[in-house]
């Protein structure tokens, strides 16, 4: 059984209730290689890869696999303390130790030292940061950021704008991580479409005495930095925000913030070491309160024995722990929920002939249809939003929506039988499409390529979207041929494919 399974559905995210969960425990006992767990991380295929200081271990759904490090000569005598993995569109890892660099090709089904040529890469502690098409960033402390090229084996060497001395490194976005790298300073690494690896700096005051924790994203340009005893809204302009545990009303003026995670519905998840965990909206107001994570054999998994987790595409919540193993908190199954009618905007309802629809966050389904336009639907509330078929706007007429995808703070990019459309703060504004040459443009897909760039498939062609520093939108010309006739373009597995 595979972890990962897709779903065509109306979903409506489960809520959280009750002041104990029951959590699904997988200890030594199952299989798992060591009961402390450094790293997780799920691959194209669903299965759930775990770190521990005694190698690789697999988890699909029902068994453990253990993978250790075999050097060139076959023996298993290298150190198999795992601190952190990712893993590329064919199911092959990328694996940082204690002693190097590390692969694991999953058609060989071996874990072994990777560019034993490149010293820097052996033998010293090496984290994995960026994997993409071509090229893999690896961070090697103190030396900095060493870009190899995957096809010549060319490498390319960059500097880091400050010491590291006690590094956390927390993956938290596709292509973003975020390094402590003193005890007041704060690193941000993006790897962007144009300039490769950006880094940002943040000087944080009044750390001194307070461990770090972790950092969670709320939106793109908000980032949450957590401390024992504060959290920190880190900016993307550089700026920087503390808020104490004692301005939380909520939170007794002791507690120990532990770690952060989130869950699908967008919450988050504050675990301290001594007051169980807080689930929070995105405007910090409590949601609930768990006191405790009970095993399925009455046992209890210690809130502030959790060192890792993400929710997978399921809703699940997976937790790695020092000395409990692995927790998974199932999500409960999704509601189906049957719309025969929706309104119409003029006090009437009709049948909608729906052609698309996009999931955001806090239970909002987003419904693109035929014969009236867009649709905005909160499971609570049900439609909170309705632009109809007659809205005009520059003397084009709005509807028949093909395609919706959610650019975060560039809004909603909307593409119809009309043209290209941007949905923001409830307003609708056309994206210029001259470019084509055409007086009708049928938008049929859209996939990004990173946070400000977007691909495009207009009447069959392929086109790009970009956005400049202050969001504003341009189409432009690709290198795919204009003569040829493209019939889909869309994202699996995490790869762009074209037809």
């Amino acid at each position: 059984m595979r972890l990962s399974v897709f779903v065509l559905c109306m979903a409506v995210h489960f809520l959280l209730s009750g002041s104990e969960y029951q959590v699904i425990n997988y200890n030594v006992e199952d299989g798992l290689s060591q009961s402390s767990v450094q790293a997780l991380n799920m691959d194209v295929f669903g299965y759930l890869w775990i770190s521990t200081g005694d190698g690789l271990t697999c988890f699909d759904g029902r068994t453990f696999s253990r993978y250790y490090v075999r050097g060139t000569d076959g023996n298993a005598s290298l150190s198999n303390s795992i601190r952190h993995l990712i893993s590329d569109s064919t199911g092959n890892l990328w694996v940082g130790s204690d002693f190097g660099l590390l692969y694991f090709d999953r058609s060989k089904q071996l874990l072994v030292p990777a560019f034993q040529g490149i010293s820097d890469l052996s033998g010293k502690p090496c984290l994995p940061l960026f994997l993409e098409e071509d090229s893999l960033s690896v961070l090697v402390p103190p030396a900095g950021i060493i870009t190899i090229n995957l096809s010549d084996k060319k490498i390319h060497r960059q500097t880091l704008r400050q010491d590291i001395k006690g590094l956390e490194i927390n993956p938290i976005r596709k292509n973003e991580k975020w390094l402590i790298v003193s005890l007041l300073d704060v690193l941000k690494l993006e790897h962007t479409y144009e300039k490769g690896i950006v880094q940002t700096h943040y000087r944080i005051t009044d750390l001194m005495g307070e461990s770090h924790r972790a950092f969670l994203p709320l939106t793109p340009n908000r980032t949450l930095f957590a401390t024992s005893g504060a959290l920190h809204m880190l900016y993307a302009s550089g700026k920087t925000e503390r808020m104490d545990v004692s301005s939380l009303s909520f939170l007794p003026e002791n507690t120990r913030i532990h770690a952060l995670a989130n869950d699908n519905s967008g919450n988050i998840w504050l675990l301290t070491s001594n007051y169980g965990i807080y689930i929070l909206d995105h405007d910090f107001n409590l949601q609930n309160q768990i006191v405790g994570l009970s095993a399925q054999d009455g046992s209890q998994v210690p809130v502030e024995a959790i060192t890792t987790g993400f929710t997978d595409k399921q809703g699940n919540i997976w937790f790695g722990t020092d000395g409990h193993g692995l927790a998974l908190l199932p999500a409960r199954k999704p509601l189906f929920t049957k719309v025969n009618r929706l309104p119409d905007g003029n006090g009437g309802s009709l049948v909608p002939f729906v052609r698309s629809f996009l999931e955001t966050g806090r239970d909002t389904l987003w419904i693109g249809t035929y014969n009236a336009g867009i649709f905005g639907w909160n499971k609570k509330q049900g439609v909170i939003f309705h632009l109809n078929n007659g809205l005009q706007y520059g003397g084009f007429t709005f509807g028949d929506v093909y395609c919706m995808l959610d650019a975060g703070r560039l809004g909603m990019l909307t593409g119809t039988a009309n043209g290209l459309w941007i949905l923001k703060n409830g307003k609708l504004k056309p994206v210029d499409l001259s470019i084509t040459q055409n007086s009708i443009n049928k938008v049929a897909n859209i996939v990004n390529e990173s946070d400000s760039s977007y691909l495009l498939r207009i009447n069959n062609r392929i086109f790009r979207l970009i956005f400049d520093e202050n969001g504003n939108p341009e189409v432009i010309n690709t290198s795919f041929p204009a003569g040829i006739s493209y019939e889909l373009l869309t994202r699996l597995n995490g790869e762009v494919l074209i037809f």
